[in-house]
């Protein structure tokens, strides 16, 4: 091995580390902050019509042209609303039987014998 390439990559390193160091600092924060490159801004506005280019004419044939609309959603929340309420509604009821048929055992009332006096009235 040379003596001087390797040297030379030492100082390479401590270079790069240093920098990488001195950007950390406080004092250059703010002296560094309005330094933006022109070219990528324009970069940028490329890249976002490309993107809305492949949302609009690629992606709905590559997933078979089912793209989300606001009625599939609105749909899909309407019945996630359904189901909600029905569970709602349901551990509603089953409380109620519980509760009454503790309150009966409780007062030692037989459900046969409510039956039987709704029926002679």
């Amino acid at each position: 091995m040379d003596f001087g390439i390797i040297v030379k990559n030492i100082i390479i390193v401590g270079a790069i580390l240093g920098l990488a160091f001195l950007s950390q600092q406080p004092y250059f924060k703010n002296k560094v902050s309005d330094f933006t490159f022109p070219l990528l801004k324009k970069a940028d506005a490329y890249v976002a019509n490309a993107s809305d280019w492949v949302k609009q004419n690629v992606y709905p044939k590559i997933s078979g042209g089912v793209a989300k609309s606001n009625d599939t959603i609105e749909s899909a929340k309407k019945g996630i609303e359904k189901q909600k309420n029905n569970f709602v509604q349901n551990s509603v009821d089953s409380a109620k039987k519980f509760i009454a048929k503790e309150m009966l055992s409780a007062l030692g009332v037989k459900a046969q014998d409510l039956d039987d006096a709704c029926k002679a009235k």
